[in-house]
């Protein structure tokens, strides 16, 4: 299956992969995932990181990892074109979002409506509309403070109910996120502004 051969191509067929896609802005949070992956490191042996993206923070974000030791758990992938993004993200076990909460935000990330359109489980800092879509628990993980101690915490006590989260994050998806869904309430707000 398509999982398969690409965890099998990038030799992590024996890991837990976690993921991140994106560019590498400051406001992604990807020292934070560095901090995480310390942390996992003295826990286990079995996971492994794979950031996808680039951007300004690429190098720096690079040399951290060196100098942290962690290159073993890390692979890094310069941007892919889109069509080969569901390919690569059917390789995540869980993808994590972690958001420092600041000021003023507001937004829902793409990326994690294909995470969770993916079946690919979320955890994430509970900020913003992300907060509101995704049930704690239910749809995916969300963690109030934004430490790495939290995020390996939900991990770790979520682990086994990870599939289970991923189904239902699709369901959700698919039941109210799809551009249809989309496309009906914009169509609904607009009669609504025209009577």
């Amino acid at each position: 299956c398509q999982r398969d051969n690409i965890r099998r191509e990038l030799g992590l067929s024996d890991k837990f992969v976690i993921g991140y896609t994106g560019s590498y802005q400051k406001w992604h949070g990807l020292d934070r995932t560095i901090e995480v992956a310390e942390r996992l490191a003295a826990q286990e042996d079995d996971y492994h990181f794979i950031l996808i993206g680039d951007g300004v923070g690429y190098e720096s974000i690079s040399e951290r990892i060196r100098e942290k030791g962690l290159g073993q758990m890390f692979t890094q992938i310069k941007a892919l074109p889109h069509a080969q993004m569901p390919r690569h993200l059917s390789a995540f076990d869980c993808a994590l979002m972690t958001y420092p909460k600041l000021d003023g935000f507001y937004f829902s990330p793409l990326k994690m409506f294909e995470y969770m359109a993916m079946e690919v489980p979320v955890i994430s800092t509970a900020i913003g509309q992300i907060a509101e879509i995704i049930d704690n628990g239910q749809t995916g993980l969300l963690v109030e403070e934004e430490t790495a101690e939290a995020y390996v915490q939900a991990l770790l006590e979520n682990r086994t109910k990870l599939r289970d989260i991923g189904a239902r994050g699709r369901q959700l998806m698919k039941a109210a996120y799809s551009w249809r869904k989309n496309a009906e309430r914009v169509t609904a707000a607009a009669e609504q502004a025209l009577t």
